[in-house]
């Protein structure tokens, strides 16, 4: 595992090419002592050397994207306490995508986004958006989900909402059958 810790008030500016470098199978970016905020702006994609991208911070930190650059990684794992905030950049993950916001929102708007599954770990509002179909895993939403996609399904991990629900499964069907699901609000 390679890990980058940008702890200073200063900027960490790495390239995609310099990011490509990486012989680690999991690049991590920030991590559980990194307190500041982590911007995405410049295309990350991952080469054959990791499959997993983490971008991590706790505190008051947050995770938002900068400019509409392309994000492109076989798994993804997004952590920060205060929320995250991708709604320009469109991320396209093969494998899991894992959100991680706590008492934050998670907004990944971006309606080009193409993931394959997203687990929610924690977050208060969390909106997803994907221009393809997509599967949940298990998700944990103190407040309101919303999720639109071309199809909606999930695996046998249970949605646990605490506000309002909302789903667009555009001219897809819409399959959320697990037993353990508890959609709190309307």
């Amino acid at each position: 595992m390679a890990e980058i810790h940008p702890d200073s008030a200063a900027a960490l500016g790495l390239t995609d090419a310099e990011l490509d470098r990486v012989s680690a199978g999991t690049l991590v970016i920030g991590g559980p002592n990194h307190t500041g905020n982590i911007v995405i702006n410049g295309a990350v994609s991952a080469p054959a050397t990791y499959s997993t991208l983490t971008v991590q911070t706790t505190g008051a930190g947050t995770i938002t994207d900068s400019a509409a650059v392309a994000v492109s990684v076989p798994t993804l794992n997004l952590s920060a306490t205060s929320g995250i905030t991708v709604d320009q950049a469109p991320l396209a993950v093969s494998g899991v995508t894992t959100i991680t916001a706590g008492a934050g929102n998670a907004v990944l708007s971006t309606a080009t986004n193409n993931f394959n599954r997203v687990d929610v770990v924690s977050g208060n509002d969390v909106t997803l958006v994907d221009s393809n179909a997509i599967q949940l895993g298990a998700a944990n939403v103190t407040n309101n989900l919303s999720v639109t996609a071309v199809g909606i399904t999930q695996d046998a991990s249970g949605i646990t909402v605490g506000g309002t629900s909302t789903f667009n499964g555009g001219a897809a069907a819409i399959t959320l059958t697990t037993a353990t699901n508890d959609f709190g609000g309307a």
